[in-house]
């Protein structure tokens, strides 16, 4: 239902992205301009906020962090997953196209992988709800810090499925904090196989952005999501 593929197939195509952000320094470089500039400058609607409003911490983000965190992440402890947590209530916009992107963030737990790798996990689960306030389970995913390692991983099938697409649904993640004193920002650049994201998560106000570049298979178009981040069960 969730699409896995299996850790063997999972970790092939971790590797390859792995081996493409330590290869392409010009993809590198495109990567942390084009996120930046992104996050800081576009609205997804006209009336809205740019993700740096909506996420402030203490300033833009620097493509220079964005570079620096693919070349050397910093390690993302069981306390910086716990930020992420709670009930992720937003919208993902496209450019012709919006839809609520709701989703609960478990409390990260330490836990081995079917391969016997040591670390902390983070499981995603996606819902949908109705205007009654029910809400049915959609798709499944994970993030994960595997010990030994600085880069994250991350598994999202995108839909509900037997056997997702690799390309689509492997994640390798870039962690890092904005070097401002005072930040309270915790941040990931995702690289799938055709696109990248930069995640923030701003503890200040509980908000939470998600912005996308597609570098590879097509057109490049700007999506950008925007939530709020509640305490499971916290009224609405």
């Amino acid at each position: 239902m969730h699409g896995w593929v299996g850790a063997a197939e999972f970790d092939r195509w971790a590797g390859l992205i792995l081996d493409r952000m330590r290869n392409d320094r010009a993809l590198v470089d495109r990567l942390a301009r084009t996120l930046s500039s992104r996050h800081n400058e576009l609205k997804p609607r006209p009336h809205g906020m740019t993700n740096q409003q909506w996420c402030p911490g203490d300033g833009p983000i620097d493509p220079r962090w964005i570079v620096q965190a693919i070349n050397a992440p910093t390690l993302c402890s069981e306390a910086d997953w716990a930020a992420w947590s709670g009930d992720h209530r937003g919208n993902w916009y496209d450019v012709g196209a919006e839809f609520v992107d709701h989703a609960i963030w478990d409390p990260p737990t330490a836990r081995d992988s079917e391969a016997g790798a040591a670390g902390v996990v983070q499981a995603v689960h996606c819902y949908v709800e109705s205007p009654d306030g029910q809400r049915t389970p959609q798709r499944c995913g994970w993030n994960a810090s595997i010990n030994g390692q600085a880069h994250v991983i991350g598994w999202d099938p995108k839909r509900i499925c037997d056997v997702a697409d690799p390309r689509q649904a492997v994640h390798v993640g870039f962690p890092f904090r904005p070097p401002m004193a005072g930040d309270d920002r915790h941040c990931i650049v995702w690289v799938l196989w055709h696109e990248a994201f930069l995640e923030c998560v701003d503890t200040s106000n509980r908000r939470r952005t998600s912005t996308r570049v597609i570098y590879s298979a097509g057109d490049d178009e700007p999506g950008f999501g925007q939530w709020t981040i509640k305490s499971v069960g916290e009224s609405k």
